[in-house]
């Protein structure tokens, strides 16, 4: 069951027999845009299926007519292929079942089977669509790059404290890299906290003061395990089991080790 309440998914399910409650930060991320059509997508899983995602697209109209005539097409690869509808063709575009008027909007899902969630994955699209106006109609095309992040296979399971120490001590993660984020004056620890747990989809386990355990395990049963601290003007994270590369100049990073990695970006 999914509900939506503000800006987060509030999300129940069974996972491995035991019932789960978790929020979701809902971040539309940019997909492709031109003078006439603005699309927008969240990727969602479903914790009993360990090989598919969903992507949710936002289709809004800019243009000044109807469009019309919406084909969705994504370029299979040999990891991720697009679930299409019965007698389509193989690599063949799927028509968005509706219609949008001048300056409206509307959501349309897309799923995908994934044989591996092991790295990120940026897969080419294209949408085709038809322009009516009152003088007639034209067809246009626009390009998009899909990004299927690994950290949208991630589920903020709960742990308990003996079991995250059992993991840190047992021997199976098997990298450990430390990495300093330099959150704004504005930030405080606790929301610096939220958006990893968020956009990471990751629980806090235990949270003392200016530090903090957080897991997490993604569809296919990988553990991911952080340990956060705030000092000085900086928020030292740990991984565990995982390597950190960072980048780009709004703290975005790569989590990867054990056969497994996912990107995310945090927003401090």
């Amino acid at each position: 069951q999914m509900w939506q309440v503000d800006s987060c998914v509030c999300v129940c399910v069974v996972f491995d027999g035991v019932f789960i409650s978790f929020q979701v930060v809902i971040s539309y991320l940019p997909l492709a845009a031109d003078k006439q059509v603005d699309l927008t997508y969240e990727l969602r899983v479903n914790p009993s299926i360990n090989n598919q995602i969903v992507a949710s697209v936002v289709f809004r109209n800019l243009s000044d007519g109807q469009l019309i005539n919406m084909d969705f097409n994504v370029l299979d690869s040999l990891n991720t292929k697009m679930v299409r509808p019965i007698g389509t063709p193989a690599h063949g575009s799927i028509r968005v079942p509706f219609q949008l008027p001048q300056g409206t909007a509307n959501e349309s899902q897309f799923a995908f089977t994934v044989d591996s969630i092991l790295m990120p994955q940026r897969l080419r699209g294209t949408l085709t669509y038809m322009i009516k106006r009152s003088d007639g109609a034209t067809s246009e095309k626009l390009d998009f790059k899909l990004n299927l992040c690994c950290s949208a296979f991630v589920l903020p399971v709960a742990c308990g404290s003996e079991q995250f120490a059992d993991l840190l001590s047992g021997g199976s993660l098997c990298e450990a890299q430390t990495v300093k984020i330099i959150p704004t004056k504005s930030s405080s620890f606790g929301r610096t906290l939220n958006h990893i747990c968020g956009l990471l989809h990751l629980s806090v386990i235990e949270k003392v003061v200016d530090s903090a355990s957080l897991y997490g395990t993604s569809i296919q049963r990988h553990p991911v395990c952080l340990l956060v601290k705030s000092m000085v003007s900086v928020v030292v994270v740990l991984s565990l089991g995982f390597l950190l590369e960072f980048g780009g100049g709004s703290v975005g990073f790569v989590l990867t080790g054990c056969g497994f990695s996912f990107l995310g970006v945090i927003v401090c």
